[in-house]
């Protein structure tokens, strides 16, 4: 896993539920693409959260390279949102305070769902805004990935809103879809396929109207947890915090250490040692995050071998051995 090119778990588990749920994908198929994909879907189907987590871009692809071009499923599932799948950006964006923030915190941190995405926002001197799309990166995305995007900005929007969304013309560099006539129920009637880019027309007025739901406390706490997860991305968080992301991300992957270090790629030497110099030692790191998802499950029903296996303990014994261990800690 190269955790510079990557996109945000949900999005990926998400389409892969809606793809099993057609029939188009079983769970070995989906195992076979990448063990950690199945991992968070496991953790989804047993609502534990994945809302940080992230998974390599292919994934993503291959699963929209399922989805025949004629197939209405992305279609379908943008005009769906649903609350429990909401990624990071996603709630981050929710408690804006009007659509213009909204759409420009999602715009300059769109890498947060996935950082092929693209949008630009051009403001017109008429009473018009125009929003463009594209993926820029060496995988070939389809169209059924474009409409999924194009579909779910005006649905988003309408959602935070909390009411239509006026579309005055929008484009698609894709054909005509066979179901096209449902697009104008979202974007009016001055559409047209085949375009040079893609692009969305909508008014001003509605773009500085107030949100239902804007909460300054709550999108300031938001903003603070997508900062870990950019610095991460990016390189720029320390190695101990890159550890505890990628823990966090699947224990039972990353407590080994040579997967660790290929998806930091440095060498095990490399990794103890950065580690020292930043005073801890991946059995303290491991020790501390496994304390720290237990103290967070704590009071929910999970059985202690279920517990074992998302901790990444080979047996329930090693378990019991560190919950042993706390007890006799005196600093607790």
């Amino acid at each position: 896993m190269n955790v510079t090119n990557s996109v945000s778990a949900i999005a990926v588990v998400d389409l892969a539920n809606e793809l099993i749920n057609q029939g188009l994908l079983s769970e070995t198929e989906l195992k076979a693409i990448g063990y950690d994909l199945y991992d968070a879907f496991v953790q989804f189907a047993l609502e534990q959260s994945i809302v940080e987590r992230r998974l390599p871009e292919v994934y993503l692809v291959t699963l929209w390279q399922r989805v025949g071009l004629e197939s209405k499923l992305s279609f379908d599932m943008s005009r769906k949102v649903n609350d429990y799948s909401k990624g990071l950006l996603a709630n981050w964006i929710s408690y804006s305070d009007t659509l213009a923030t909204a759409f420009n915190i999602f715009k300059e941190n769109i890498s947060l769902l996935n950082q092929a995405e693209q949008w630009e926002l051009h403001a017109a001197p008429t009473d018009k805004i125009t929003l463009s799309f594209c993926h820029q990166s060496c995988l070939n995305y389809p169209s059924n990935a474009t409409e999924r995007s194009m579909v779910a900005v005006v649905v988003w929007a309408s959602e935070l809103l909390g009411e239509k969304l006026i579309v005055d013309s929008a484009q698609f560099a894709y054909p005509q879809p066979t179901y096209h006539d449902e697009y104008t129920s979202l974007f009016g009637q001055k559409i047209s396929f085949g375009a040079k880019s893609n692009h969305i027309v909508i008014f001003k007025d509605q773009f500085h109207k107030k949100l239902l739901h804007r909460n300054p406390y709550l999108q300031s706490i938001l903003k603070e947890r997508a900062k870990h997860v950019q610095e991460f991305m990016v390189g720029r968080s320390t190695m101990v915090a890159k550890v505890k992301t990628l823990l966090a991300m699947n224990f039972r992957k990353y407590c080994n250490v040579d997967d660790l270090a290929s998806a930091l790629n440095v060498s095990r030497a490399t990794l103890y040692r950065r580690l020292k110099e930043e005073g801890w030692t991946h059995s303290n790191i491991v020790r501390e995050a496994r304390l720290s998802k237990i103290s967070e499950l704590k009071g929910q029903n999970i059985s202690c071998e279920d517990m074992a296996s998302q901790l990444g303990f080979r047996d329930v014994s090693s378990y019991y051995r560190l919950l042993k261990s706390q007890e006799n800690d005196p600093r607790g």
